[in-house]
């Protein structure tokens, strides 16, 4: 992201496709990972604190959105997580905090459980 952020002149370019993204249908992805509702409820209570409780994002903690968002992706990036591959980097405070927070989520199964409950949100 960061090339083509770069191509963003000043701040009217980044209004202007911030605008355009406002226009695209808001549509939730397909739902293509399955796990155990109930447990990933309790399991997200833990994200809420920082990604809301509707999985809308908080913004002043910078926790994005994460309802609507393609299933598999979060699978992926929970993963990137709990193995360091994301927030590892010692200038990265709220990836470290994110790895931190994956230590609730013991296996597989509980990322799916998890991830199959932001899908009803």
């Amino acid at each position: 992201m960061a090339p083509m952020a770069a191509t963003l002149a000043d701040d009217a370019a980044i209004n202007n496709v911030v605008a355009y993204i406002n226009t695209l249908p808001d549509e939730p992805a397909p739902i293509t990972v399955v796990g155990d509702i109930a447990r990933g409820e309790k399991l997200y209570q833990t994200c809420a604190y920082c990604h809301g409780g509707d999985g809308q994002g908080i913004w002043s903690v910078n926790a994005p959105r994460l309802s609507g968002i393609s299933d598999w992706y979060l699978v992926r990036q929970l993963n990137n997580f709990k193995s360091g591959v994301r927030g590892a980097h010692p200038e990265d405070t709220f990836g470290a905090q994110m790895s931190w927070m994956t230590t609730v989520l013991s296996d597989d199964a509980a990322i799916n459980d998890v991830v199959a409950y932001i899908n009803t949100l």
